[in-house]
């Protein structure tokens, strides 16, 4: 999950300017990864907790999910092995994109990356945003371009106790660049409409984007 302060309305927000800094993305991505474990978001992994393997990866919380901080943004990726045996595992970029922000939020959320990804559908270029938090290592900073399946970080818990380690994975659409990163829409009165309108589902969306020709 990803706890953070609501907004108030984006539009007039100086927020914009932090996601949208001007600078045009020259490098379209050729498609979508998932960020944990091999590129189809499987594969085994040694537990830094215990050096023990395990296989496999799960989602724990889905877009539009109700918990106790309301309308969840994404997808909660967890090591088949629960609790924080996943904790430090490497987190990927999903493709190719711009690092629009990069920074440590302090706990619960830990450090969180924001990237720019674009790619052609047709003949028109799309525009996602892909959303990483609770993050333990940052490994890119705001302006720099990455690859697909480049690590960005690896999986934390916030920085604290809060809960256990988890990567929380959003996809925003493109008529989120103007919200801020740490945007929480529960705290702002949406509704499940407006999340479904707003945040794409991000297994199904890297399912359907594997590769773009």
């Amino acid at each position: 999950m990803l706890y953070a302060c609501p907004a108030s309305d984006p539009s007039i927000s100086h927020s914009q300017q932090k996601q949208d800094p001007g600078t045009p993305d020259q490098v379209l991505t050729d498609g979508f990864d998932f960020p944990v474990g091999d590129p189809d978001g499987k594969g085994s992994y040694i537990s830094q907790l215990d050096q023990k393997k395990y296989q496999g990866w799960k989602v724990s919380l889905g877009l539009g999910d109700q918990f106790r901080f309301g309308l969840h943004t994404g997808e909660d990726w967890n090591g088949s092995g629960g609790g924080n045996t996943d904790l430090g595992q490497p987190v990927y970029a999903i493709g190719k994109g711009l690092v629009l922000e990069a920074e440590d939020m302090g706990a619960p959320i830990g450090q969180v990356a924001l990237i720019r990804h674009q790619y052609l559908q047709g003949d028109s270029v799309q525009t996602v945003f892909s959303a990483y938090a609770h993050l333990k290592d940052l490994f890119v900073q705001k302006g720099d371009t990455v690859d697909r399946r480049q690590s960005i970080g690896s999986i934390g818990n916030g920085g604290g106790d809060f809960f256990q380690a988890h990567l929380h994975l959003e996809i925003r659409k493109g008529n989120m660049k103007a919200y801020p990163l740490l945007y929480w829409p529960s705290l702002d009165g949406k509704d499940l409409p407006w999340i479904v309108e707003h945040y794409h589902p991000p297994g199904a969306f890297i399912s359907a984007h594997r590769r773009i020709d």
